[in-house]
């Protein structure tokens, strides 16, 4: 049993720490706004937002190894400007991961209610500090498929009430994909969220409603794309970074990732 002593010591730290984490944050975001380096994956984001908004096509008229989510999301400033400053792109970018730490508060809320607020806060601001000293103040594509994989696991923890949440939880699986493909591999995880729970006789309703929804997001990619005179094969092949050509250079794409899942889909199997 803890003295009094003990717990208040306990406290104290949690309150100081809580402390030099809110000045951390409070820094790195003012140094975000006011410094604003653009990188090289910044200013190559930011013109293909440009071009497609001035009515480019996207893997026609565009090479991109990479998904279509951001690049649409990163039009958003031309909305407002034709000639938007860096900074409207990145409070775009900012907002995300805020919002991303916001996830992480109401999942831990939810799967560790036992442990104090103060911890939970500190974890957050944890993690939205490391999000921004790790290149965050660059603009970056990993928070925008970050933010959904973390929204399908928050409602993932909601599902008991609401068996078919799992829809948006593929939704949101898709959609950070479709941000960056590396964001596929979590479905993986989810399936394995799934299967490894017991006495559940509707696990295989559960596995549909999930793919459902991850292919929803897909199947209107793939039907825009064919709007937009891409053939069904070039859209998969674009969705997976295949069939990308910049001034005559192939890219080498995604397959790795494809070969990565099934790496981990049979290391799930054998154990």
């Amino acid at each position: 049993m803890k003295t009094e002593k003990e717990s208040n010591f306990e406290i104290n730290i949690m309150h100081v720490t809580l402390f030099l984490q809110s000045l951390l944050f409070l820094y790195l975001s003012i140094i975000g706004f006011i410094y604003s380096p653009i990188g090289q994956d910044a200013s190559y984001y930011i013109v293909q937002a440009r071009d497609i908004f001035n009515g480019l096509v996207l893997y026609k008229d565009l090479g991109t190894p990479y998904g279509p989510l951001v690049n649409y999301i990163l039009c958003i400033p031309y909305l407002i400007n034709k000639n938007p400053p860096y900074y409207l792109f990145y409070c775009i970018y900012y907002l995300t991961i805020i919002f991303s730490g916001f996830l992480i508060y109401k999942i831990s809320a939810a799967l560790f209610s036992s442990i104090h607020r103060e911890i939970k806060l500190i974890f957050t601001l944890m993690y939205i500090n490391l999000c921004l000293i790790q290149g965050g103040i660059y603009l970056n594509l990993e928070p925008f498929s970050v933010v959904f994989i973390l929204g399908a696991l928050f409602l993932f923890t909601k599902m008991e009430n609401d068996k078919f949440l799992l829809l948006t939880v593929g939704i949101l699986l898709s959609l950070s994909f479709l941000a960056k493909q590396y964001g596929g591999i979590f479905l993986l995880v989810f399936i394995g969220l799934i299967l490894s729970t017991e006495n559940d006789k509707y696990k295989f309703r559960k596995m549909c409603l999930l793919f459902m929804g991850f292919a929803l997001p897909l199947l209107l990619t793939v039907t825009i794309h064919n709007i937009q005179q891409i053939t069904v094969i070039q859209s998969i092949k674009a969705l997976l970074g295949q069939n990308i050509s910049v001034e005559g250079v192939k890219t080498g794409g995604h397959y790795t990732t494809i070969r990565f899942i099934v790496t981990i889909y049979r290391m799930y199997i054998y154990c």
